[in-house]
């Protein structure tokens, strides 16, 4: 087992088709010669072989479960990488979204340091960066996290996986727009030219299907369809290298596209094929989608929508990739959501309808950014100037410019920075909660606006209100305060209330170079009062609907609010419509998830008390099952055993008597006949008569005592149960005590190899207890037989020790007696102590105890004789038990009577007996 699961990986990379037979034998081997904690790994790898190969999706997810359920069944944490590896890089992708598996990949790559399994730590961290990247996480975010990994790899000697990781780590950076040459993986981190050879000869097919496959993905991307089709045929002769991984359906996705590219350029002969290949995968698409729909359901429609596209469906495409994109965004993928908005934009230019073109050509556009795709963002830029007039970037003075070159003149003074929109749009798409959004945002419009004073106010319900508000308390730093006023607009005197409500019903923004000289706004009352020099206030809108407005105001110049400054302000608030409506929809998501978890919390404290009441029925069930069970036992003994030793002992008397008749009469004929005839000598001598006369007395007194034994077993076993007791009644405690020594007697006097348990009796002089008999002799039962299991250890007899029980009984005070029961056993420990009257908890094998004995005693003591049940314990110091019990309790409230007698009792039936 050891040896198969030491190639798997060599076989993976290697030699991909001999890995069904190897995980195959695995199983057969576990079947063969037992289940071991190796078998946990082989029910991974064959949850990969029926994902990857076998495409029993529903089966092999199930051998992931367990997988990891047999890691904690034999607690193998030295196992816990290579299953976690394979189960969430290989398997858990197949049913749910890719990014649930980080976490889970994160953990295993921790384990794996701990453990030292280096080789499968190294494989799940690598699988961590890569899935990041084909997940939409940011690539600004991420490019940093990779060489973080990467250099980890390095270090703990993981050559293989670290250039691996290296693959990825330069596709992000041409992607970020560190290279001349985006296509090409050839930089800072990752030669192409060195390695692609040195793969080809130790046939490393994982890595060389990584190597064209990320090509593929950057060439389509770029618009090198020609190129993105050929490395599409290059990776699929690799592709058996990634079996089960998520990068085996993304394949697929990204070969589909760039042979539909590439089908209206392709030559006659080769179209028929290009069909049957993309139809084939879109079919593989379909069956993934239903098995991990937020993983594949939006791949599935884009390759749908673009064949319907070259085949001329134009209505069955516009449904198909608006499905595609409301898909892509919602899962989060939103690399693939700008792809899908960039495809269908091209869909409409190509038909002529530029205006919706432009539309969704802006949505691309915007996507790439918050990827954070600045190379992909530059070749829209060229490929589309008159679809992004309206936010083309650059600067001259940039390294990291947009491309200017098709931009009108007219225009180049409205050209902007393109990082700062860049980092902008990542800054407010990162924000979800409303409270930072809003700070973010604030703060975002006074930077890249100017203002000494920004406001920002939300419609809820058809009001304006005042959600924050800014302004700058110290010019020389520029230290801004940050308020939360949340009232209407109307109820504020720190606003021009009627340029504001402007805003909102025209819902187009107003620009004031100089407020104190616009005439329409003279009687304001605010800008009456306040005379501020520029005044911008703009509309926050999406999709045509109001969402809030922005009020910014600079008191220290005119014309503070330049045409360059407007645009980037219009591209902030494009951004913002869409951060605040997530925020508004997350806030009230989290207050109704905080409602719920209010709700449920209280549900869960009912049903926490209502678990501890059926806890304490079922114990009391378990305790009056157990009760009748004796009952019938002893039912069983009276009836079977009783009647006939009753017969038994009446009878011995008569036959004690007619004996000692018959050996008198043999007497006096002995003593008048000594003479006898040899016949009756003959017999005397061999029945030895003198024997005869002498023993046979003793035998009826031993018959006789035995008699009386069983009739005192059954009396106690009857005394025990108290079956005919189960009312309150006056009973003798020590007769209970005794009843009790006398059945666990076999279980006390001495064994072979083992010493008698000696027990010594301190018994007080006690009155007769009013209580429930048969609940308190279980409770000296369960006490007692703990005692003699505390004191086995000690029965050996090469111990130095007696082993030994003290039962002490005593009236403490006046009202209350105690009894002791104190063993010289081994003792608990302190967290033993604190568990042990908890239900079903047991120190004691599987099989042997079933952790309900001092439950049911201190339920009974407690409960219901209002008494006190102690333990006091020390390793190696013996055990002691402490039960104290009130000579006066009010037995009213356990039954049907609801009053209290002063020194009297109250029976479960509700009649009262009066006391002292």
């Amino acid at each position: 087992m050891q040896i198969l699961s030491s190639i798997i990986t060599l076989t993976f990379i290697g030699k991909p088709e001999l890995l069904p037979l190897i995980i195959c034998a695995e199983i057969n081997l576990s079947l063969k010669s037992g289940i071991s904690p190796l078998f946990a790994f082989s029910c991974a790898t064959y949850g990969l072989l029926l994902c990857g190969v076998e495409q029993d999706i529903d089966t092999g997810y199930k051998f992931g479960i367990l997988a990891c359920e047999l890691l904690e069944k034999f607690h193998s944490k030295d196992q816990k990488t290579r299953v976690f590896q394979i189960v969430y890089n290989c398997i858990e992708n197949w049913k749910v979204h890719i990014q649930e598996t980080f976490p889970h990949l994160l953990e295993t790559y921790k384990i794996g340091l701990e453990t030292g399994d280096l080789e499968f730590t190294a494989y799940g961290i690598h699988h961590y960066c890569c899935y990041s990247y084909l997940a939409g996480i940011s690539l600004e975010k991420l490019e940093p996290e990779i060489a973080n990994y990467s250099n980890s790899l390095k270090q703990i000697k993981q050559e293989n996986a670290y250039y691996y990781n290296q693959i990825y780590r330069q596709a992000v950076l041409n992607l970020l727009g560190e290279t001349e040459n985006p296509e090409l993986l050839s930089g800072s981190a990752f030669n192409e030219t060195k390695f692609i050879p040195f793969y080809e000869n130790i046939n490393d097919r994982y890595a060389l299907f990584q190597i064209y496959f990320n090509k593929l993905i950057l060439s389509y991307l770029l618009g090198n369809f020609q190129s993105s089709k050929d490395y599409a045929i290059l990776a699929e002769e690799y592709v058996n290298g990634v079996t089960g991984l998520f990068y085996f359906p993304v394949y697929y996705f990204y070969s589909s596209l760039a042979k539909l590219a590439y089908y209206s350029d392709a030559e006659t002969k080769q179209l028929k094929h290009i069909l049957e290949e993309v139809t084939a995968n879109q079919e593989k698409m379909k069956f993934w989608a239903k098995h991990a729909p937020t993983n594949h359901s939006h791949k599935y429609y884009l390759i749908k929508a673009e064949k319907q596209r070259i085949l001329g469906k134009k209505l069955e495409a516009i449904e198909t990739y608006e499905q595609a994109i409301a898909l892509a965004t919602e899962n989060k993928y939103i690399q693939e959501a700008a792809l899908a908005n960039e495809l269908c934009a091209k869909f409409y230019l190509e038909w002529g309808k530029s205006k919706i073109a432009k539309t969704y050509m802006l949505e691309a556009y915007y996507g790439y950014i918050n990827w954070g795709a600045v190379a992909k963002v530059k070749d829209l830029e060229k490929r589309y100037p008159q679809l992004l007039t309206s936010v083309f970037l650059s600067s001259s003075e940039n390294s990291n410019s947009l491309a200017t070159s098709q931009i009108p003149s007219s225009n180049r003074e409205n050209i902007l920075d393109l990082s700062t929109v860049l980092k902008t749009y990542q800054t407010l798409s990162g924000e979800v909660k409303l409270e930072n959004l809003l700070s973010t945002l604030i703060r975002l419009m006074m930077e890249n606006a100017g203002a000494q004073k920004c406001a920002l106010i939300l419609l809820k319900e058809q009001q304006l209100i005042l959600e924050a508000i800014t302004h700058v308390v110290d010019t020389q730093q520029y230290l801004q305060n940050f308020e939360r006023p949340i009232i209407p607009v109307s109820a504020t005197q720190e606003l021009p209330q009627a340029l504001i409500n402007y805003v909102w019903r025209t819902q187009q923004f107003q620009v004031f170079d100089d407020a104190t000289t616009e005439a329409t706004w003279v009687n304001d009352p605010y800008l009456k009062r306040k005379q501020p020099q520029s005044i911008l206030c703009t509309p926050i809108i999406k999709q045509g609907k109001l969402i809030g407005i922005i009020y910014l105001e600079n008191n220290l110049t005119t014309g503070a609010f330049t045409p360059e400054r407007l645009q980037l302000l219009e591209m902030i608030t494009t951004q913002a419509a869409i951060s605040l409506e997530n925020a508004l929809l997350y806030d009230t998501l989290e207050k109704k998830v905080e409602q719920r978890t209010q709700e449920l919390n209280e549900k869960n404290q009912r049903l926490a008390q209502t678990l501890e009441e059926l806890k304490q029925t079922q114990t009391q069930l378990i305790q009056t099952e157990k009760m009748s069970s004796l009952g019938q036992l002893v039912a069983g003994v009276a009836h079977e055993i009783n009647n006939p030793v009753n017969f038994i002992y009446g009878n011995l008397d008569h036959t004690q008597e007619y004996a000692e008749n018959l050996l008198n009469i043999i007497k006096l004929y002995q003593q008048y006949y000594p003479e006898s005839v040899p016949e009756v000598t003959d017999i005397i001598e061999e029945v030895d008569l003198d024997f005869l006369v002498e023993d046979l007395p003793k035998i009826l007194t031993s018959m006789k005592i035995g008699a009386n034994r069983i009739k005192e077993i059954v009396a106690s076993l009857r005394n025990f149960s108290r079956l005919d007791e189960s009312e309150v009644k006056n009973v003798d405690i020590h007769e209970g005590i005794d009843s009790t020594l006398m059945i666990l007697q076999n279980n006390l006097k001495a064994k072979p190899h083992e010493l008698e348990i000696k027990v010594v009796k301190n018994y007080g002089q006690l009155p007769k207890v009013r209580c429930y008999p048969g609940e308190l002799n279980q409770v000296f039962m369960n006490i007692i037989g703990n005692a003699i299991d505390a004191v086995q250890p000690i029965r050996k007899e090469s111990s130095n020790s007696l082993p030994q029980i003290t039962i002490t009984t005593e009236i403490e005070t006046e009202n209350q007696i105690t009894i002791r029961i104190a063993d010289n056993g081994m003792g608990m420990s302190e967290a033993v102590q604190k568990r042990i009257f908890d239900p079903f908890y047991t120190t004691k094998p599987v099989g042997q105890g079933t952790g309900l004995g001092l439950a049911i005693s201190y339920q009974v003591i407690v409960e219901h004789h209002e008494g006190e049940l102690e333990c006091i314990s020390a390793l190696g110091k013996g055990t002691e038990f402490i039960i104290k019990i009130p000579h006066f309790i009010d037995w009213g409230r356990w039954g049907s009577g609801s009053h209290r007698l002063w020194h009297g009792y109250t029976d479960r039936s509700g009649s009262a007996e009066v006391g002292e």
